[in-house]
């Protein structure tokens, strides 16, 4: 009885790209799905605020004031959610407040990264008196609550949609400052990196041979030019390549994935 042996070479499945391996953690976490949809909402929403309102913002109309919903007694279709005291369409103004939310948020984010940046960089690097003042700072903005601290700040100020980005930017700067300083400290001291702490005069800056900064997310950026002079030879030095790839190692062996698989 002649048998036949079929052999089937099982080709090992190649491992996913880093924007499918994302994605499949990501799509794993309902919470996470349902925040991304909502985001992208309020994105179009803003994008398309003059397609979508059915007014103009500023519009206003003298038969229509105080006009309630269109689900209640009095209410119009013509005006969903109704009008305010001088006859403007409450929809509509919903419509484009999101453009100015999405500045704001936008806004504060940024300064707070910039701001933060800075301090914890110097707070990381000269260390001393310097970092006691500039931690214990931090720390004092971090035992206030949050909102009543925006509250004093823009009471201070006083009104405007500037100084209420502001506010909520010197709440939220003491995250910022607390990781780069630490993303400072942290890699110097396990890759015996020198570090001298003391200020630097703007001449040393002139003729260091290498000058970088560094981000909250550990990326490194080489500065080649300070105050239109040119610092080195004009590129990259070789200890910012150094960090740079010490940073991705770290990040590679320790790092936190965020968004896990629900059990």
């Amino acid at each position: 009885m002649a048998s036949e042996t079929l052999t089937v070479a099982a080709e090992a499945a190649a491992p996913p790209g880093p924007l499918a391996e994302f994605w499949g953690y990501f799509s794993a976490n309902r919470g996470a799905v349902a925040g991304l949809v909502i985001v992208v909402t309020v994105l179009l929403v803003a994008a398309f605020a003059d397609v979508l309102a059915p007014y103009p913002p500023d519009l206003t109309n003298n038969a229509v004031f105080l006009k309630p919903p269109a689900w209640q007694a009095g209410g119009s279709w013509a005006y969903p959610l109704g009008t305010d005291a001088i006859g403007r369409d409450i929809l509509s103004r919903l419509i484009h407040g999101a453009r100015l939310s999405l500045l704001i948020g936008i806004a504060v984010v940024a300064l707070s990264i910039v701001c933060g940046i800075a301090l914890g960089l110097v707070a990381g690097y000269f260390r001393g008196v310097t970092e006691i003042a500039i931690m214990r700072l931090m720390d004092i903005v971090l035992t206030l609550p949050s909102l009543l601290l925006a509250i004093v700040i823009v009471a201070i100020l006083g009104p405007g949609l500037m100084n209420a980005m502001l506010a909520v930017a010197v709440v939220v700067l003491p995250h910022y400052v607390r990781i780069t300083r630490a993303a400072v400290i942290e890699l110097c001291r396990a890759n015996d990196i020198p570090c001298e702490e003391r200020d630097l005069s703007l001449t040393e800056a002139y003729r260091a041979e290498e000058v970088f900064c560094s981000g909250t997310m550990g990326e490194l950026a080489s500065v080649t030019r300070v105050d239109g002079r040119v610092v080195g030879d004009g590129r990259p030095g070789p200890l910012t390549g150094r960090l740079v790839g010490l940073f991705r190692e770290l990040t590679a062996r320790e790092g936190t994935q965020v968004v896990a698989h629900e059990p």
